[in-house]
């Protein structure tokens, strides 16, 4: 009896010291916050309840260090237990303005660098290896651009029926025999023109100062100079001959028969794998590179990039093509022999912007030279072709492609330069293929839109 009227001030607040949590005295009755008694508190204890703080905790060692660096799971984090909310972490990008003043930390006007040393080093790895790897990625490109032009005669031989390795091995063959009959065709007419130029050259050195005779009468004290300079002793000593080794076209293009007859071997082989896989590869590709929730708009985008990579290839050839045979044409009305040559070299050329159409013209003029008698007739013929190869780069090339197909000059320019670096003559005749197909890549490719717009015309 007396234990339990002992108990009973407690329950009622009298005698309670104030400050203590649940107390009735004014200075807690202010406080608008109540707490648990004591012994509850220490009977939750000692049933094992969850402190908040342990709570917190808990969450805290639940969360992955992945999820705070994310932007969107960088959130405020609540525990169930307790009902208490927790602030974010803050990280790098949260404390960037910490420090500064309010207005430098918020000024949209501060420009930060963009640059970083790894995509330098990157960019510069990547350089390295386009070329000092000439030999394995030349033959590798050739083939996936001649895949992107013959895919489709492949999948027409498939809608009749015809298994995609036989289908690829026909058009291989048919593009190989149409090869080396032209090759064949032209090789003689052009071996013959190489050696009738070796052995004219002193009368194509005559003409040529008889045409520019009026800048040689600026030039004369130069000329006394070097006809002083000339005499030497011995100027009476034979002349030694000159030997033309003829390496055909292609040798003389891609620099030797053994390099040019491994290059097409190469390259064919990888294009009959290429085209004899079918879809297979590239879906192997898109799903090696791609989220498996992923792979239908990755499959998308790499259908629609062969789309337009196709149409770009076929245009282009077509054009080239075009104007080969306007060109031919044009050397024949006036009277060039082998006109058919100088129409495929237009052709080819071509490819090559803005280096193209001169070395087309220099080509043309010494044929010129060597063929008519007069200077009219010379002229003539080079200004036929300069006034042909200008309607053809900017009426014909914008009226077919358009503009999305079209090239910045200045990008243009700077990636020619960078492909004859890497890859020589045959990187020239591919470097503006090879720019607009990473041109329509970084189109359809969200992170490198920027890089289109700078291809962009």
């Amino acid at each position: 009896m007396l234990a339990r009227r002992s108990r009973l001030p407690a329950r009622s607040g009298a005698g309670r010291r104030p400050g203590i949590p649940g107390s009735t005295s004014p200075r807690n009755r202010g406080s608008g916050s109540r707490g648990p008694p004591a012994g509850r508190r220490s009977a939750s204890r000692e049933r094992g309840g969850p402190r908040p703080s342990a709570a917190r905790d808990a969450v805290v060692g639940a969360v992955s260090p992945l999820d705070l660096l994310s932007p969107r799971r960088r959130t405020t984090i609540i525990t169930r237990a307790g009902g208490h909310k927790m602030k974010p972490v803050a990280t790098a990008k949260d404390t960037r303005g910490a420090g500064k003043p309010p207005a430098e930390a918020a000024d949209p006007r501060r420009v930060r660098p963009a640059f970083n040393p790894v995509t330098g080093l990157f960019v510069l790895a990547c350089l390295y290896t386009v070329y000092f790897a000439r030999p394995v990625l030349l033959p590798l490109t050739l083939g996936l651009i001649l895949d992107f032009l013959l895919r489709p005669a492949v999948r027409a031989l498939r809608r009749w029926h015809l298994p995609e390795p036989a289908g690829a091995a026909l058009v291989i063959v048919a593009l190989l025999g149409g090869i080396t009959f032209g090759l064949y065709e032209l090789s003689g007419p052009a071996s013959d023109w190489l050696a009738r130029a070796s052995r004219s050259l002193p009368q194509v050195e005559s003409r040529l100062r008889k045409v520019l005779r009026p800048v040689e009468k600026v030039t004369q004290t130069a000329e006394q100079v070097d006809k002083l300079a000339s005499v030497k002793p011995g100027a009476n000593a034979p002349v030694p001959e000159v030997q033309v080794r003829e390496g055909g076209v292609g040798a003389a293009l891609f620099g030797g028969t053994q390099a040019f007859l491994e290059l097409a071997v190469v390259t064919l082989t990888f294009l009959f794998f290429l085209l004899a896989s079918g879809d297979r590869f590239r879906r192997r590709v898109i799903a090696l590179f791609s989220a498996p929730a992923d792979r239908g708009g990755a499959g998308d985008i790499s259908r629609e990039i062969e789309k337009q990579v196709s149409h770009y290839l076929y245009a282009t050839t077509g054009v080239n093509a075009a104007f080969g045979v306007v060109a031919g044409a044009a050397m024949w009305l006036l009277g060039m022999p082998n006109a058919l040559l100088w129409g495929v070299i237009a052709g080819v050329t071509s490819f090559i912007p803005y280096l193209g159409g001169l070395v087309s013209a220099v080509l043309i003029g010494l044929a010129a030279l060597l063929t008519f008698p007069e200077t009219g007739p010379v002229v003539t013929t080079v200004l036929v072709f300069l006034v042909l190869d200008t309607l053809k780069g900017y009426i014909l090339v914008p009226l077919v492609m358009g503009r999305q197909f079209t090239l910045n000059p200045v990008s243009l320019f700077v990636g020619l330069i960078f492909w004859w670096w890497a890859w020589g003559v045959p990187g020239a005749l591919l470097a503006v293929p090879l720019m607009a197909i990473f041109k329509i890549f970084c189109e359809r490719v969200e992170p490198l839109a920027p890089l289109a717009k700078l291809l962009e015309a």
